[in-house]
Formats: C-alpha cells, structure tokens, sequence
C-alpha cells in the first residue's frame, strides 16, 4: 500500500509539472527531467537496497528477444495506424512479424527449461485474475491522456489549468489508496474491486451525456470518481496477486504483473487513439465534403486545427469568415464524436472486466490465507 502510494504521488503531480511547463518553458523540458530522476534513483538503490542472493537461473535470451520484438512490432503496427505513417502492406506486415514472434514465444517458452515467462503462475485464479485486471486498467486509463486535448482545445484552458484539472483525477488515489487495502483485509478484495470498476465505468458514462455540453465543474463527479475508482482497485489487486504465489517466485510474479500493466498501457494508447483520431478523421472529411467551399480539402491540410498549429491556421485563412467558422464547428464536431466513442469503447471493456472480477474474485483476505 505504501509502496503504491509513493508511486502514485508522481503519478498525481505529472499533470501538473507538465501543464507548467509547456505554460511558462517548453515542452521540449519534459524529456529530460527523467534524466536527473533516473541517477538520484539509482544512487538511493546502491546506498539503501540490501544485497540479497537471488535464484541463480539463466535467462533464456532467445525467448526474450521474441517476446520484445513480437510486442514492439504489435505497438509500433498500431501506433502507424493512428498516425497514418507507412505503408498499409508495411503495417500489416509489422502486425503479422509481431504476432508470429508471440506465437513463437509463447510455445517455445513453455516448453524451455529456463522459461522468460513463468506461464505456470497462471495455473493461480487470483493471480490471473490480476494480470487480466491490471491490464485493462491500464488500458483504460489512457483514455486520461486524451482528457488534455477535451480541456485544452475543446473548452479552451490553459495548458497549466488542464494540468491541474488532470491532477484532481490522479490525486485522490494518493488518499484512497489505503483504504483499498484495507476495505480488501476487512471484507475481502472481491468488493474493493468491484466497487473501484464500477466508480470508473461511471466515469466513462458520465463522459458519454455530458461531453458536449459540459464545464470543467459538471466533470468534477467523473473526475473524482475515476481516481477513487483506480485506487480501489490498483492497491488490493496487485497486493493479493503477488501474494498468492509462492514467496520463492513473488520477484517473477511482481515482474509478469508489471508487464502485463505496462503492456495495457501501450496498447491502450495506441488503439484508443486509433479509435479518437480515426473517428474524427472519418467524420470531418463527410462534414468537409459536404460544404462547396471546402470539398476539396482534406484532413490532413488541417491536422492540429484545434490545438492552432500555424499550418492549420494559415489553411484556414484562405476561406470566407462563414467558411471558416463551418470549418472549426466541424472540427470540433468531429473531435466530439471520436471522444464520444473512445469513451464508449473504454467503458464497455471496464463493464466486461468489472462483469470477469465479480465472478472470478473470491471473498478472500490475507487473514484466511
């Protein structure tokens, strides 16, 4: 719980310290503030980690190669397709290269004797529960990312004010977060997670009715109810999973869940900005057609309309005042659509995993273990 909080707190304040900076410097900055963060961590590691003796198994290197590129293909194939780079014959050559390597991994490591991937853990209910969880969590929660665009383009805010509107939905899981644990230790995780799914998926529903009529107060209840909802989840969830393999293989158990958590965020990302950015493609092209003055323009001539990018302005100017403000109220139009179905793939899959733990999670506690 301790753990997941100190993470968390970063977590919380990245809005911010990211809306400020683009605000007042650049956001060039933000790349390099890994750096710093990067060597004061591992100078804490060498001075405060314990040396410990770990399990002397080798690492079956050929598998892990399968397995980075098989992924790194599957992401890279869906992040071209949201942003239009390559080929259509390259990126569903780079799709099927990456589903051949998962495949390959996947039989290859089962039957390795110095396995990348411990699949036996899987054997564990509740562990799979987590890892299955987790990654739609993860998921999901990159429909946060997409938030930014809403505040800022849609309802206009300032890079710094969309920052602190992202960080009140990332904030409350600093508070919440215990309290998952215990409510998970007093009545068992099952309820804690349920009761955190159920807070997301209303989120997204809450995101669905008012997108379009919407101020940053009407989405104060969703924005809360999604960092409540996360927390709920997250802490106990991630606690009894690990818990419930063997101490010896907890180390491998933690890494198999954090993969499959990063995994979802990746993909997430990638496929539920497909969805934004190929809905409000599609739509915009039908409203841009549909008008004599703009039929001949595409959608790429406007890219960044609504963040002002001076190509899309300059575009812009070409037109008639009528043509102009015909052109933005499609675009924005367009944008409303494309986040209106984000959300409602994102909310359909949270329904699906809430519907997958109320049935798979017992009414366990670490007392009864």
């Amino acid at each position: 719980c301790i753990y997941f909080s100190a993470g968390t707190f970063f977590l919380a304040i990245g809005p911010f310290v990211g809306g400020a900076f683009t605000e007042f410097l650049t956001w060039r900055l933000l790349f390099w503030i890994n750096l710093p963060i990067a060597i004061v961590g591992v100078i804490l590691t060498l001075l405060y980690v314990p040396k410990c003796e770990g399990h002397k198994e080798k690492i079956s290197y050929l598998n892990a190669f399968f397995f980075a590129l098989g992924i790194s293909m599957l992401i890279i194939s869906l992040q071209q397709r949201e942003t239009g780079g390559f080929s259509k014959i390259l990126d569903l050559g780079l799709f099927a290269i990456g589903v051949f390597c998962l495949i390959a991994f996947y039989f290859h490591d089962r039957e390795s004797e110095h396995p990348f991937i411990d699949f036996t853990l899987f054997k564990n209910v509740l562990f799979q529960c987590g890892n299955v969880v987790l990654f739609f969590i993860q998921f999901v929660l990159m429909v946060t990312v997409f938030w930014s665009l809403f505040f800022q383009n849609i309802l206009n805010y300032s890079p710094m004010q969309t920052g602190l509107i992202t960080l009140i939905s990332t904030f409350p899981i600093l508070g919440i977060a215990p309290l998952g644990g215990y409510l998970a230790d007093r009545i068992g995780l099952k309820w804690p997670v349920v009761m955190g799914l159920g807070l997301i998926f209303f989120c997204f529903g809450w995101f669905l009715i008012f997108n379009r009529v919407g101020t940053f107060w009407l989405f104060l209840p969703a924005l809360l109810a999604f960092g409540c909802g996360a927390a709920l989840v997250y802490t106990p969830i991630s606690s009894y999973s690990i818990g419930a393999i063997a101490e010896k293989k907890r180390g491998v158990a933690a890494g198999i869940l954090n993969t499959f958590r990063f995994l979802g965020a990746s993909i997430g990302l990638a496929i539920l900005g497909s969805i934004l950015n190929g809905t409000e493609d599609h739509v915009l092209q039908k409203k841009l057609s549909q008008n004599v003055e703009t039929e001949h323009l595409t959608v790429d001539q406007l890219e960044g309309l609504l963040a002002k990018t001076k190509n899309a302005l300059s575009v812009l100017k070409e037109f008639s005042k009528s043509a102009q403000q015909y052109i933005v109220s499609s675009a924005k139009l367009a944008f409303f659509d494309g986040f209106f179905f984000m959300h409602f793939v994102a909310m359909l899959l949270i329904g699906c995993v809430l519907v997958y733990a109320f049935f798979q999670l017992k009414d366990t506690n670490h007392e009864e273990d």
